[in-house]
């Protein structure tokens, strides 16, 4: 330390200094060097590669996930026509039985009134 520096000199090389040393922080590599291009370019394929495979996940998730709900509406619209073929059915059962007994009640009213005919 020359005894000519004074506190502004000082500061001003350790300023100086700092601003060095953020510059090869931010520095990139040297693209001349062709050790420093190839571990670039190899980082940047990698890079590129991930990203592809992230994007066939996502797409294979996003045509699972579709797939799935179509299966699903497919089943839901299964079971709404089981069940109105099963409504149906009820019903065709029991417009059924309610012909059978109208017929049984006819034929019991007609017994008793063909008793009564029948009596002097």
């Amino acid at each position: 330390m020359k005894k000519s520096d004074t506190f502004a000199d000082r500061r001003q090389e350790a300023e100086a200094a700092k601003n060095r040393r953020v510059e090869k922080f931010k520095a990139k590599p040297d693209q001349a060097n062709p050790e420093a291009a190839a571990r670039t370019m190899a980082r940047q394929a990698e890079s590129a590669a991930r990203a592809e495979r992230k994007a066939a996940v996502d797409l294979e998730k996003r045509q699972n996930a579709e797939r799935i709900r179509i299966e699903a509406d497919a089943a839901a619209a299964a079971n709404r026509l089981a069940k109105d073929q099963e409504l149906q059915r009820v019903a065709q059962d029991a417009e059924a039985q309610s012909i059978l007994d109208e017929a049984a009640r006819k034929a019991k009213r007609d017994a008793r009134y063909a008793s009564r005919k029948s009596k002097p």
